[in-house]
């Protein structure tokens, strides 16, 4: 990649719809699964290309630090994995591997660089970039979320294992695109639009996005038309500091809109701001979630049902007003640009 530019094996600037996904990580801890014990986007893959959908992100979890008394293995992780990069993949989706520790659920946020859940979930990078370091269409996802306030001094906190994770991965040779949460639960576009630790990681390395979770917190809270026109603003100005960003969750709840805290309105604006800009501006968005089954309202339903995106939808019924939304966005996808650029400005060894 270039500046802002994401650019496909084929030499086109990419763009991508898809959303969040599971797979089959196995029996030993179902309640990591979610709201859908039971589901798995393994064997998928047409339904998938049917929304419209060339990236999907797969949420898995190390294992180690919310099932420590498991006879799960590392192995059952990887194979887990693995199953679903072969499938699609091999369908010229992209596959972002998004670690997903829950680590709310074990203490709260990372506060240092010696925490043990830090430590132990650092360590599976380099095993899954020696694994995938000669498949370009596997992206890692480094640590979901894992600062959850903004400004001095949790962007340095944030800067130094965002360091950490790419040292991990690059130290292997893989060049892969490594992607980033943003600080605030992944919300905080703010710290992209000026000069801070987080929007200068990307200086100098080699293929580095943010990752921007918007449920519309960044918008405020003076009203859905501000909000909207905010976000815009927001993702506008970085992409004209010619940063790199992907959204890598964004939804609402057909049943009850904000599921996140502050305005009624906020989940609800960001869908709005999305499905009306992201081709145009060439940013790709990922809903949360496609697997996301039963009454859970935290995985945020494309389908009435609330069935997941291969049961439902992929033909254009049984769709949510957001569902809609997002189904056009992948259906839509306007016709990929060639990169003209520079690629040895991509700052990676391997670029001509």
């Amino acid at each position: 990649m270039v500046g802002k530019d994401i650019v496909d094996p084929n030499g086109k600037i990419f763009y991508g719809v898809g959303a969040n996904i599971v797979g089959n990580p196995g029996p030993a801890c179902p309640r990591l699964r979610g709201g859908f014990p039971n589901e798995s986007a393994a064997g998928n893959v047409a339904k998938a290309k049917q929304w419209g959908w060339n990236v999907v992100r797969l949420n898995f979890w190390s294992y180690y630090l919310n099932c420590p008394n498991t006879t799960y293995t590392q192995t059952d992780l990887l194979n887990g994995i693995d199953e679903i990069v072969q499938e699609y993949t091999s369908q010229g989706i992209v596959v972002i591997l998004g670690l997903h520790e829950n680590f709310a659920d074990t203490g709260g946020e990372i506060t240092s660089l010696s925490d043990p859940r830090y430590t132990a979930s650092l360590s599976i990078w380099p095993v899954i970039a020696n694994k995938y370091k000669n498949n370009s269409y596997v992206w890692f996802g480094t640590l979901n979320e894992y600062i959850h306030d903004s400004g001095t001094p949790f962007y340095d906190l944030w800067r130094q294992i965002a360091e950490a994770e790419y040292k991990a991965i690059r130290d292997t040779g893989a060049e892969n695109i490594t992607v980033h949460n943003l600080p605030g639960w992944g919300q905080d576009i703010n710290s992209l639009t000026t000069t801070t630790p987080v929007s200068t990681l990307a200086t100098g390395k080699c293929n580095v996005v943010y990752d921007w979770h918007d449920y519309g917190a960044s918008g405020g809270s003076a009203g859905e038309a501000s909000n909207i026109s905010q976000q815009l603003s927001q993702l506008t100005t970085v992409l004209q500091r010619n940063l790199p960003v992907v959204i890598g969750e964004y939804g609402a709840d057909s049943a009850n809109i904000e599921q996140g805290g502050g305005g009624t309105y906020w989940d609800d604006a960001a869908v709005k701001m999305i499905s009306a800009n992201a081709a145009q501006l060439g940013v790709s968005a990922l809903w949360w979630h496609g697997v996301g089954g039963s009454s859970n309202t935290n995985y945020l339903n494309l389908t009435i049902n609330r069935l997941p995106f291969y049961k439902e939808g992929f033909d254009g019924n049984n769709l949510t007003p957001y569902g809609t939304l997002h189904r056009n966005l992948g259906l839509t996808k306007p016709v990929p640009k060639t990169f003209t650029g520079i690629i040895k400005n991509s700052n990676c060894a391997s670029a001509p």
